[in-house]
């Protein structure tokens, strides 16, 4: 199932369309006071700062997607849940590195 599961998401999320969402969801990290904290960019902050929220959201978002969209809203059991989402964190660069 979980090969059925990747298959969709790959289907409707490109590497391109999950790294546009995680600079997005990185900018919703960063604290507000990153420039007065010494950093050239909200991206410098949040490598030092973060705990992998970001990625964690956008992981969440894609099986939220294929739940909603592929399986009637019914949610994935915690041993398939953990295996997509490793899965996903194996399989999308960004959300995988560090």
């Amino acid at each position: 199932m979980i090969e059925k599961i990747m298959q969709d998401i790959k289907n409707d999320y490109s590497e391109k369309k999950v790294l546009e969402d995680l600079d997005e969801e990185i900018l919703n990290w960063a604290g507000p006071h990153w420039e007065e904290d010494g950093y050239e960019n909200q991206y410098e902050w949040y490598a030092e700062f973060n705990n992998k929220e970001a990625e964690a959201a956008i992981i969440e978002q894609l099986i939220n997607h294929w739940v909603h969209k592929y399986n009637n809203s019914k949610e994935l059991d915690d041993d398939l849940y953990n295996d997509v989402y490793d899965k996903i964190r194996h399989t999308y660069y960004p959300l995988g590195r560090g």
